[in-house]
This record gives structure tokens, sequence and C-alpha cells, in this order.
């Protein structure tokens, strides 16, 4: 684990083997209010709350001291990039979207996750691939960084509570029921495509996992994800690919797309290019240097 101090916020890499200890016991947060950028997915159980899936199209929102538990999803285990944000900032950021958070300051996130848009993951993860190549980042002029830093947590903050203003809401106690059981059919499906997004699925088949007729799987989905199932896949399988590309891959972005279920590399590139608005073989060159 690398750790960055900027602008007040920490910022680290966060990895859990899958054969770690901690998916067998409660885990606490204890670095203090973070927001969290998932590589790979896994499941959250914050305590109180009903279990979450947390994967790349999402932020995770913990306040400090946050109890929770883990459960393995993908078999590379849990790993993501997480930003602690000082109570300062907190007030500021959070406060522009929840008036009320002054008074709240041991626990500012109301929720636990929100969605994160291509834009912000590209930007958070090639800030943090350029803080781990420069070295000794204290020794650097970071305004640039201390900038993006603010610029991304407030973007990703804006999207996040946009997202929870447009959930849908029922009426009376029969209209909280269904809701309920319809966000864990959603929950559900996001557990599969989170499990096995580099296969090729039929909406059907997708439907037939979680008990649902096609028609309503699809309905659901998108009334509480706000989008389609294969546009999500697509997400995920892009999304995951930026951590391969940054690694490398033996076989070249041809075996980076095969492995993630795309038909071929131009098929890999177009959709790349379309969700980041860089090709795939430029994602990485546009990363801040932060130089002296």
């Amino acid at each position: 684990m690398r750790l960055f101090r900027r602008a007040g916020v920490t910022i680290g890499e966060f990895v859990c083997r899958p054969r770690s200890e901690m998916w067998g016991r409660e885990n606490q947060i204890s670095a203090g209010h973070l927001i969290v950028f998932p590589r790979h997915a896994v499941e959250i159980e914050p305590a109180g709350d009903a279990p979450v899936v947390a994967d790349p199209t999402h932020v995770m929102l913990y306040n400090d001291g946050q109890v929770y538990r883990r459960r393995l999803l993908d078999t590379r285990g849990d790993e993501a990039v997480f930003f602690a944000l000082p109570p300062a900032l907190i007030a500021e950021l959070v406060g522009e979207r929840d008036p009320g958070v002054g008074e709240r300051l041991e626990a500012p996130f109301r929720f636990s996750q929100g969605p994160v848009s291509a834009r912000e993951y590209l930007s958070h993860a090639r800030l943090f691939h350029a803080l781990a190549t420069v070295g000794d980042a204290e020794s650097r002029d970071t305004l640039e960084l201390d900038e993006q830093l603010v610029e991304l947590l407030s973007q990703t903050l804006t999207q996040v509570y946009a997202a929870r203003g447009r959930e849908p809401r029922g009426r009376g106690r029969a209209g909280s029921r269904t809701r309920r059981q319809h966000r864990e059919r959603a929950h559900e499906l996001r557990r599969v495509l989170a499990l096995r997004f580099t296969e090729s699925h039929s909406l059907a088949e997708l439907a037939a996992e979680v008990g649902l007729s096609p028609f309503h799987a699809a309905r659901i989905f998108r009334r509480y994800t706000g989008s389609s199932l294969h546009a999500y896949r697509v997400r995920l399988r892009l999304r995951s690919s930026l951590h391969r590309l940054a690694r490398g891959h033996s076989e070249g972005l041809t075996g980076v797309a095969l492995e993630l279920g795309f038909a071929s590399h131009s098929h890999f590139t177009a959709a790349f290019t379309k969700e980041f608005g860089v090709p795939p073989s430029h994602a990485w060159r546009r990363a801040p240097s932060f130089s002296p």
C-alpha cells in the first residue's frame, strides 16, 4: 500500500487477497471518512444496512468508524483506491449538497454508495497511477494535483447525490415493500454481472438467474441503476480493462479485448474510446506528471 497526503486528503491503495482473514470477520474503517473507488467487485454489508455490490461503476462512501463485512465475488479479492477526507473538506464538499452535515460531521455520509462516471473513474485512476510512479511526491510542486483532487472529489459527490435524488419512491407500506423487493432484485442482477461480466448472456438468461421475466429484469434494473443491463456490463468490462492496461498484458490490446468478452480488438477500441474519450493506447499518456 502506498500513501500520499495532499490538501489534507490521504490517498491510498487497499488490497485484500482472497485468503485474507478479513473476509471472515467484521471490519471497521479507521482511516477517516472515505471515498473509495473499487477495482474489482466485492459485496459489502454495512452494519445495520442491506448489502451492496461495490464494483468499478460505483464509489463507496464510508464514515469513520463504520463497521461492515465483505464477501468475496471476484476471485482476485478486493482492491481499491481510497481518499480519506479531513473534517473541514468534508464540511465543504458534502455541505454543498446536504446543508445539515455540519451537525453530524462524525457521520457525514448518509448512504453507502453511488454511481461514478467514466470521466471521474478515469481521472482517479490516472491520478493514482501518476502518484505511484513519481517517487517522492512530497518534494514536488503539487498545485496541479491539489486542484485535480478537489475537482475529482467534488464532481464525484455531485454525481452520487444527484443519483440519490432520482431513486424511486413508493407510497405507503405496500409501496415500500415493493420498492425493497425490486431493489433486492436489482442488487442480485448487479451481483451476477459483477461475477461474470466477461461472459455473454441473453436477457432471458440473466432474468432466469434471479427469478424474473426478461421484461421485469430489464425494467427493474434500469429503474434502480439508471442503466440497461448491456451498458452496465460494458462499463464493468471497460473499467476492468483500465487496470489490465496499466499493468501490461502479454498479448496486448487484442488479448485484453478477448479476455474481457469483446468480439475483437476494433470492437474493444471503439467502446473504450466512446467511454473514456481516448483510445486504449492513450489511456495513460495523459496522466499528470506532477513535475517539479
